[in-house]
């Protein structure tokens, strides 16, 4: 056997091999310097729809790398030309043309933005929450990439265009980049079905990071790129992107951006993409919170497990200024209100308020109070003057905060709870912003979370405030019932809900009276309507606005806010509801109470009175004693068997009040403790002595010693 001679054969075969697949290979480079540039669309193919290809390894020589923000990408300046404008941008709110979350922009040669190569990098989780239309593209677009299918029928996603359809799509070519996967292909993008244009013809990437969190789009107008020609049907050179080509016709581009070859070859833009790596850094506009809350012109992220969940109001416009005083602004936008149902017992629930301040033209609504214009003013120049109007300075870690469409000051405060709902004395987080338009004010309220420390929830309230979209036209319409112009008012007393008649009340004291009324006649009630005064004796007072609507048939209730007068005796008074034009109606509202007598004439004195209640058969006999807790003075007195009531009179100042059985060596005994204000039930655990407070010639009444059921010790010895 010859084996030198077989050995030949076989290096002549690889030889030949050798020769013929290098001859049958093009780089992208070769492509570029093909001298008769292959038309990459023809308009007769528009209902052809190649099968994609996956993309192969470059053999060309590696392009230069860029980076920005934290985007890598091969570019080659040398032959494409310097890198132009990169950017973040900020969100489209909802409600707006082209909904967008602030994303990166990097635009790959200089030009009109709306023409340039660009590069965009979005947010993934803001984009769905943002738009249902982004949301469903991007879901098309992870079920194809999860499953590669050989022929695509459907149209291929696309954005950040996506209010527009697709005409046609070719050449789709799977691309795998570094911590990614995508899809290029060549498409035309129209509002008209019907048209395939050379002015809506772009080559685009449209791509998802492995871990889901950012979405790449890459588009290049091929109409719009240097150096362009297009080849029509009958041979003729026109000018891409000419305003007389409305037809449908085969475009191609002889410039360095697009080389497509149809027969399987790729594109620069393929290789740039092969190289990306969207790794952004702190710079990138990212929010980090699971969840978010849209509505029409809005948008927030937040964390469930720490605000709750939010629920939705458009009120109208009410304002309550520092006298308590609610007021209608008539011809404003409804407020917006977002409130935050707390997951946590015993917390308060977090409010966010929107409020219009400004009409389209910039200029106030005429029924905005003074004082919130000039807070509106003070937030524009970034003014830390503000701080009195935080809860009139009572704040900490005031610092200045901006959200993606304005900016304002967040602050911390105490919050004191309220028993009778449940809530606990906690720190509340207040944020005071306006737009960057100056159309609204944002003031948000929110509990620091007790499930994690004070600094990180100070962290995650900032980042939900970052978080936030306001829209331009997010309130521009008012839910104030209009009535028709012959209704008429009438109201009818159902009952007295505070005050009864002969209550009595300390000279100069303000106090609330509340009635329940019905709506008897057929206008509703709306805050513009309030309590007025009637007849009766003149007394300062202050009129409460309606803070609702009410219908005809229902009922509500109304107030006034009154202040005893100086002078001891019984005043009667009588209140009427008034309509917008400050007309009375309906039935009399009345009001009977009396202002005493000092309670003792003996100057620096004052009285502490109250019920005695024993838990057996009568009271027996009892030594009460007033413990100054201020300077340690103790003062007693002794009631008689079958007493139910006491009264004593004592110097200015702060007291502990308690009582022992006479007789009763042992360390039990009764008093005024903090499970009687509870209402001593079961869950009345705490028997801490309530501070008791003494004014000259007055009375403080009520301090009933009902809690006989302190454990042992609980209150202080007797003197022996």
């Amino acid at each position: 056997m010859n084996y030198l001679g077989e050995r030949r054969w076989l290096l002549a075969l690889l030889l030949f091999l050798l020769i013929v697949s290098s001859a049958c290979q093009r780089t992208p480079a070769e492509i570029f310097d093909t001298p008769s540039p292959q038309p990459t669309v023809a308009a007769e193919a528009r209902e052809a729809r190649p099968s994609p290809t996956t993309s192969q390894e470059s053999t060309t020589k590696p392009l230069p790398l860029v980076e920005f923000n934290g985007v890598q990408f091969a570019f080659d300046e040398a032959t494409l030309g310097p890198l132009a404008v990169t950017a973040h941008h900020p969100a489209v709110p909802p409600g707006q043309g082209y909904v967008q979350p602030e994303h990166l922009e990097i635009q790959l040669k200089e030009g009109e933005k709306s023409v340039s190569p660009v590069i965009y990098v979005f947010p993934v989780q803001q984009y769905e929450a943002l738009s249902e239309i982004a949301a469903h593209e991007i879901a098309d677009l992870r079920t194809i990439l999860a499953e590669r299918p050989d022929e695509i029928q459907s149209e291929l996603p696309f954005l950040p265009m996506y209010e527009a359809v697709e005409s046609y799509h070719s050449d789709p070519n799977y691309i795998d980049f570094q911590n990614g996967s995508g899809i290029s292909f060549l498409t035309n993008v129209d509002h008209d079905h019907s048209l395939a244009t050379n002015e809506s013809l772009y080559y685009t990437f449209q791509g998802i990071t492995e871990d889901d969190r950012f979405y790449i789009a890459t588009l290049v107008p091929i109409s719009n790129v240097d150096n362009g020609d297009v080849d029509n049907a009958s041979g003729d050179s026109e000018e891409v992107g000419s305003a007389t080509d409305h037809n449908a016709k085969a475009a191609v581009n002889t410039g360095n951006w697009i080389s497509v070859d149809l027969g399987g070859g790729r594109s620069l833009i393929d290789d740039i993409m092969t190289s990306l790596l969207v790794q952004p850094d702190e710079s990138f506009p990212s929010i980090k919170l699971p969840d978010f809350f849209t509505s029409q012109g809005l948008l927030l992220a937040y964390d469930k497990a720490l605000s709750g969940n939010p629920s939705i109001e458009y009120n109208p416009a009410l304002v309550e200024d520092s006298d308590g005083e609610v007021a209608l602004l008539v011809g404003v936008p409804d407020f917006i209100t977002v409130r935050f149902h707390s997951p946590a017992a015993n917390s308060a629930d977090a409010k966010l308020q929107i409020q219009p301040v400004r009409d389209d033209q910039g200029q106030f609504f005429d029924a905005i109070p003074e004082w919130q214009r000039k807070k509106t003013v003070s937030l524009e120049q970034d003014d830390l003057g503000l701080v009195h109007l935080l809860d009139n300075g009572s704040v900490s870690d005031l610092s200045r905060i901006a959200y993606q469409t304005g900016s304002g000051f967040r602050g911390v405060t105490a919050f004191a709870g309220n028993e009778s709902e449940g809530v606990n004395n906690q720190d509340y987080y207040i944020f005071n912003g306006i737009s960057e338009d100056g159309r609204y004010l944002v003031q948000l309220r929110h509990p620091l979370p007790d499930s994690i420390s004070r600094e990180n929830g100070l962290s995650y309230i900032d980042d939900m405030v970052k978080s936030l979209i306001v829209a331009a036209d997010a309130s521009t319409g008012s839910s104030m019932p209009v009535n028709a112009a012959d209704c008429e008012n009438d109201a009818e007393f159902v009952e007295d809900v505070s005050i009864p008649d002969y209550t009595v009340i300390e000279r100069d004291e303000i106090f609330v009276k509340l009635w329940r009324v019905r709506n008897n006649g057929s206008c509703i009630w709306t805050p513009a309507y309030k309590t007025n005064f009637s007849q009766g004796n003149p007394l300062e007072w202050q009129a409460m606005a309606i803070a609702e609507i009410v219908a005809p048939g229902e009922e509500t209730e109304v107030s006034v806010t009154v202040q005893s007068p100086a002078i001891p005796g019984i005043y009667q008074t009588w209140w009427q509801l008034s309509d917008e034009h400050g007309q009375n109606f309906g039935d009399r509202l009345g009001l009977i109470f009396e202002a005493p007598k000092p309670a003792t004439d003996i100057p620096g004195y004052g009285v502490i009175e109250g019920e005695i209640n024993y838990p057996a058969a009568g009271n027996p006999a009892i030594d009460i004693y007033f413990l100054n807790i201020e300077n340690g003075e103790r003062f007693s007195m002794r009631t008689e068997k079958g007493w139910t009531r006491y009264s004593n009179a004592l110097p200015v100042g702060t007291y502990h009040v308690f009582a022992r059985v006479v007789g009763d060596s042992s360390d039990s005994g009764g008093g005024f403790t903090e499970a009687v204000l509870c209402g001593l039930h079961a869950g009345c655990i705490d028997h801490n002595l309530v501070d008791v407070g003494v004014e000259e010639g007055r009375a403080n009444r009520d301090v009933n010693l009902l809690d006989w059921y302190a454990p042992a010790g609980s209150f202080p010895l007797p003197p022996p």
